[in-house]
């Protein structure tokens, strides 16, 4: 985000609000049933903070911040791509595939 010309303090906020909304999508589904991808979010959270923090000072900034927040947004995905209808039991909604999206029978 630096290229962008936004302030560490806004980074910051960044990095808690990804990781607030990331942490309540993975607690509400079924995504923390998986060790490895609560694993991959943690060490994404963990390296965005410590690039902020500048503790991988001789690697940019923008480079280590970016991998984080990609490592965060790959577990979400991940998480989203094991949580199909039919592949397990939290997300089978009974409803056919197609059926599934939209919404109420009623």
């Amino acid at each position: 985000m630096p290229m962008l010309g936004v302030s560490q303090g806004v980074e910051r906020g960044a990095l808690v609000a990804t990781f607030l909304l990331g942490a309540l999508m993975l607690g509400l589904g079924p995504g923390r049933s998986y060790a490895s991808i609560l694993t991959v979010f943690a060490i994404g959270a963990f390296t965005w903070a410590a690039s902020l923090a500048g503790l991988f000072t001789p690697l940019p900034e923008p480079l280590t911040s970016a991998l984080g927040s990609l490592l965060m947004a790959g577990a979400l995905f991940e998480s989203v791509r094991r949580c199909a209808p039919a592949q397990c039991e939290r997300c089978d909604t009974g409803l056919h595939a197609d059926m599934a999206d939209q919404g109420s029978p009623n």
